[in-house]
C-alpha cells in the first residue's frame, strides 16, 4: 500500500498532464490522497479507465492534448467551469528518446520540443491566467538532470528540459 501525502489539499483543484502512467499516474494519486480534485489529463480518456478506482480522493479522467492549443484551451477551460477555479497545475507530460545527434531528424526534434517545451508553456499560460485572475495558484513543472548536464545520445531532450528549466525561472519571475 502506498503512503499518502500527511498534508491536505481538501478544496483545491489539480490538473497533472501526462497523467496516463509512471511519474503522473502516482501524482493524481497524491494530489487525490491528500484531499485535491484532480484533473489526470491525457490524450485518451481510455487510457485511466479505472484510474478513479485507484485513488482515495476525487478523480477526473479530462482529455488533454498538450501539442494541441484547441485541446488544451478546452481542458483548462472545462476543468476551470465545472469547478470554479485552478489551483495547481503540474507539468509531467513529456517525451524521452535516444538518438546520436547526427541521428536526430526535424521530425524527432518537433516532436520533443512540441510536448516537453511549447505544450508546456501553452498549458501553464491557460492555467497561469486563471490562476493570475484569482491571485492564488501554483505551477510545478517536472523536468530532467538532462536540462542541467549534457548527456551523451540525448541532444533533443536535454536541450528541451534545459529550455524548460530557464522557461520556468522566467515564468516565476512573471
Amino acid at each position: 500500500m502506498r503512503s499518502q501525502p500527511d498534508f491536505s489539499l481538501s478544496g483545491q483543484v489539480a490538473l497533472v498532464t501526462g497523467a496516463s502512467r509512471g511519474i503522473g499516474h502516482d501524482l493524481v494519486l497524491a494530489l487525490a490522497g491528500a484531499g485535491a480534485t484532480v484533473a489526470a489529463g491525457v490524450r485518451r480518456v481510455a487510457d485511466v479507465a479505472g484510474l478513479e478506482d485507484e485513488a482515495p480522493g476525487s478523480v477526473i479522467p479530462l482529455e488533454l492534448d498538450v501539442t494541441d492549443r484547441a485541446s488544451i484551451d478546452r481542458a483548462v477551460g472545462r476543468l476551470v467551469e465545472d469547478h470554479g477555479h485552478i489551483d495547481i497545475l503540474v507539468n509531467n507530460a513529456g517525451l524521452g528518446a535516444n538518438h546520436d545527434a547526427l541521428d536526430i531528424t526535424e521530425a524527432d526534434w518537433d516532436g520533443m520540443m512540441d510536448v516537453n517545451l511549447k505544450g508546456l508553456f501553452f498549458v501553464t499560460q491557460a492555467a497561469a491566467r486563471h490562476m493570475v485572475a484569482r491571485r492564488y495558484g501554483r505551477i510545478v513543472s517536472l523536468s530532467s538532470q538532462a536540462g542541467l548536464v549534457g548527456i551523451r545520445r540525448h541532444a533533443v531532450y536535454s536541450a528541451s528540459k534545459g529550455g524548460l528549466n530557464l522557461l520556468t525561472r522566467v515564468l516565476a519571475l512573471e
